[in-house]
């Protein structure tokens, strides 16, 4: 059984596979005031750092967080650091609907392997999901509601 957890501003999540495939959760709170650009350029490929920069200032923050998360929830999945991580991986979102991803040689992942997922939980957290599974793989999302406990 392989599980991930992650949790933003009190919201809490966890993904859960069985005997199968490797999987990595992450949710991001979508916060402006952080230095997207700067983080970028230290953490990220620069491929991402580039498609970062050439969008639009408003579009900067969401697009930051959305790569963030993807990486993390690889990180996760592959319970490496965050160095090998960060900056081994090169996710490509210009298709909307689609997640690219370039992992770099060290890593000796193929990009068929592996399946990405985001969602927009609320107005301000974007879930990623990261398993490794060479099949389109069915996400069942249950949410509970756990206040006054």
């Amino acid at each position: 059984m392989w599980f991930s957890l992650s949790h933003a501003d009190g919201v809490s999540i966890c993904a859960v596979t069985g005997a199968g495939p490797e999987i990595g959760i992450d949710l991001e709170r979508i916060a402006s005031g952080r230095n997207s650009l700067e983080i970028a350029e230290q953490f990220f490929s620069d491929a991402e750092s580039t498609a970062l920069r050439n969008l639009h200032p408003a579009q900067q923050t969401e697009a930051f967080v959305r790569l963030w998360a993807l990486k993390e929830s690889y990180v996760k999945a592959r319970e490496i650091g965050l160095a090998d991580g960060l900056s081994g991986t090169t996710f490509d979102l210009s298709p909307p609907d689609e997640i690219g991803v370039i992992f770099a040689h060290g890593l000796r992942e193929r990009a068929q392997d592996w399946h990405f997922r985001l969602l927009r939980l609320g107005m301000d957290r974007i879930l990623a999901i990261a398993v490794r599974q060479p099949s389109v793989a069915t996400l069942l999302l249950r949410t509970q509601n756990w206040h006054g406990l």
